[in-house]
């Protein structure tokens, strides 16, 4: 059951990457009228309402799904590589999985409609990611993966680099901060997704080899 549980978590980090990406959908305006255009003008107020609540739907579901399947996938590598990774790879991955979960909890409160800040989402979101990086470099050192032990470092560098752009070069430079363009910020979630994916390609496939060798030896 570890090993599945594993597994799952690699499988999830390659579907969270997709649902990064599907967080770049269009604005609610433009999926509504797709919606208008597929099934036709609302008829009544409350034919419009369902409408506009798929659109909203549509648009914020993917980015929680991706938040708790990367947290799925910490989980994973914390499960399969972190005793071999060291104590402080080990603490810093459950920093992680704690700050996804809060960063989930929050993400799900607000798209139901609580008074949420953004900002405590992003900042929870770059802990979570932190503790990837961090395991990351020690990875680099302790060699605990079968290959590719710089994935970790270079899936998690993304997002905190995102977040310290956002938040703390405006306070230093204000009113200069460097804006990110929306083509760099897309071009940055898709680093992000594909190093992702692979990390959890790597991290699945090593536990199938595992399972394959324990059945052979049976």
């Amino acid at each position: 059951m570890r090993e599945k549980l594993i597994r799952l978590s690699g499988w999830g980090m390659v579907f969270a990457a997709v649902s990064l990406l599907l967080s770049w959908l269009p604005e609610d305006d433009k999926i509504l009228d797709g919606l208008y255009q597929t099934f036709g003008a609302p008829a009544t107020s409350a034919q419009h309402d369902l409408f506009q609540s798929l659109s909203e739907g549509v648009r914020d579901l993917p980015f929680p799904v991706a938040i708790l399947l990367i947290t799925l996938g910490l989980v994973g590598l914390r499960a399969r590589y972190g005793e071999l990774a060291g104590h402080i790879a080990k603490m810093a991955l459950g920093i992680g999985i704690f700050s996804g979960a809060v960063a989930f909890i929050f993400n799900v409160g607000m798209v139901i409609g609580f008074e949420i800040e953004r900002p405590v989402i992003n900042i929870s979101m770059a802990f979570m990611f932190e503790g990837l990086f961090v395991f990351g470099l020690a990875a680099l050192r302790r060699k605990p993966m079968p290959r590719a032990n710089g994935l970790p470092a270079l899936a998690g560098f993304w997002w905190p680099t995102l977040m310290t752009q956002a938040y703390v070069f405006p306070q230093v430079t204000r009113p200069l901060g460097p804006v990110f363009p929306a083509w760099l910020s897309f071009t940055i979630f898709l680093a992000m997704s594909f190093f992702l994916a692979w990390l959890g390609y790597v991290l699945q496939a090593d536990v199938a080899q595992v399972e394959a060798g324990n059945t052979n030896k049976l």
